[in-house]
């Protein structure tokens, strides 16, 4: 099943695809530009009721590992968004790994657990020039009831304090 072999990813996708190209940016300042354009811009989340009925018009990127993905792990996850494809997280998405897979012609949907670590690898993707989108509150907002681990419990209502001039 190439779903669930990240060996077989490309070939399930039809081939691999270009990394996106430099549009009106030069080499010397591409990594400022899209750092700036990330800040800028914020997180780019969506939410799954946004995108549920029209799944085929995104590539989604389960960041989990292989077992949750299947649904066979221990954290009680049934197993995962239909039509996504598991990338291992720390070691999935180098230039020399899975990287290649990604399309540059439609938007890239990620999720974890809480969005925590998604949401930093959409950053990530963004500023290589990705159209991605970190899925808002992850599997906790999907099939909270059902985990077993990795579950957002709010221990206690922490005030926010503001520091001025920082």
């Amino acid at each position: 099943n190439p779903e669930t072999s990240n060996n077989n990813i490309g070939l399930s996708l039809g081939g691999y695809h270009a990394f996106p190209t430099l549009a009106g940016e030069t080499a010397a300042t591409v990594v400022a530009d899209r750092v700036a354009a990330v800040a800028t811009g914020g997180l780019k989340g969506v939410m799954y009721t946004d995108i549920q009925d029209n799944l085929d018009d995104y590539f989604i990127i389960n960041y989990f590992g292989e077992a949750d993905y299947l649904g066979t792990g221990t954290a009680g996850v049934p197993g995962h968004i239909p039509g996504a494809y598991q990338f291992t997280p720390g070691a999935s998405l180098a230039l020399d790994q899975m990287l290649n897979v990604l399309p540059t012609d439609m938007p890239i949907v990620v999720y974890c657990w809480t969005s925590q670590t998604s949401s930093q690898v959409t950053a990530y993707l963004n500023m290589l020039g990705y159209d991605a989108y970190s899925l808002k509150y992850g599997s906790n907002n999907l099939f909270y009831t059902d985990l077993a681990a990795h579950k957002w419990v709010a221990g206690a209502d922490f005030p926010l304090v503001a520091t001025p001039g920082i």
